[in-house]
């Protein structure tokens, strides 16, 4: 493929917000996508976000996801 995705590997650090707000569904594709390119990823997620902490955890085949937990707030203070 061409553009960013193929510079991912696992020597890139990626720093993926996905907490839940309206682009959720969008970021957790990402996050999938990233994997399957054996990206090396530190993923900020909600306290409480299961679908990411169960995807983390069966990420078998690449490079292991690092998930950091955030408390869960208001769409305009999440990135503070």
């Amino acid at each position: 493929k061409h553009g960013p995705l193929a510079l991912v590997d696992e020597n890139l650090p990626i720093i993926v917000v996905a907490t839940r707000d309206r682009n959720y569904a969008k970021n957790l594709s990402c996050v999938e996508q990233l994997c399957a390119r054996h990206g090396w990823l530190m993923v900020l997620a909600g306290e409480g976000d299961t679908e990411l902490e169960r995807f983390a955890k069966e990420n078998k085949g690449g490079t292991p996801m690092h998930l950091i937990k955030v408390p869960e707030t208001v769409d305009c203070l999440q990135g503070v």
